[in-house]
């Protein structure tokens, strides 16, 4: 099984972030905007831009200082914490044998601040993240690399991702895949998988 994880392991709401570091709500959009929703934030995940150049073009765009932006940067890592019922999850499947792996659109920066930090990653066998491919979900060639990577057997193989056009993207991988709401949701879709 395949386990995404910005929404689906680990808490990710942008602008939220923004809104308690600018209190101003009309100021929150524009500079979540800016940033976390602008396509510089998708090269950081795409490992085609580093922190450092994004930084300066995000203190450029918004008007914020660089040291402001570094910051908010730092923390948008610190915010991405466990989601419980999520880890109870990931924990159930472990313990009953299940081989695990994860498919990540990450910044190499944020994935190198936050897996030392959170124990979960110990149970995964193999953990693909776009940044350090140069390529993001739901492209083929990610899926691709990840199935050739662990050797995994697409129809045999469950993906468990929050955004539905990456959902898509493995299915067209020929990966089973569930669209992510919530741990709930998710056990029983998964339940549903395997008795059918």
């Amino acid at each position: 099984m395949v386990f995404d994880v910005g929404q689906v392991l680990v808490q990710w709401d942008s602008l939220r972030l923004c809104r308690e570091q600018f209190r101003d709500e009309e100021r929150a959009r524009a500079i979540n905007a800016a940033i976390f929703s602008h396509d510089d934030w998708q090269r950081l995940d795409e490992g085609v831009m580093d922190e450092e150049e994004a930084n300066g073009r995000f203190a450029k765009r918004t008007g914020l200082s660089l040291e402001e932006v570094r910051q908010l940067i730092l923390s948008s890592k610190v915010s991405l914490v466990p989601i419980p019922e999520s880890i109870a999850l990931l924990d159930e499947l472990f313990h009953s044998g299940v081989h695990l792996y994860a498919l990540t659109n990450m910044a190499r920066g944020t994935f190198e601040f936050i897996r030392p930090r959170q124990a979960f990653w110990e149970h995964f066998r193999g953990i693909v993240v776009s940044s350090y491919l140069r390529t993001l979900k739901p492209r083929p060639e990610i899926f691709e690399r990840l199935i050739s990577t662990y050797k995994l057997t697409p129809g045999e193989t469950v993906f468990l991702d929050d955004n539905a056009t990456n959902v898509e993207g493995a299915r067209a991988a020929g990966l089973q895949a569930i669209q992510f709401q919530d741990a709930a949701q998710a056990r029983r879709d998964l339940a549903t998988l395997v008795t059918t």
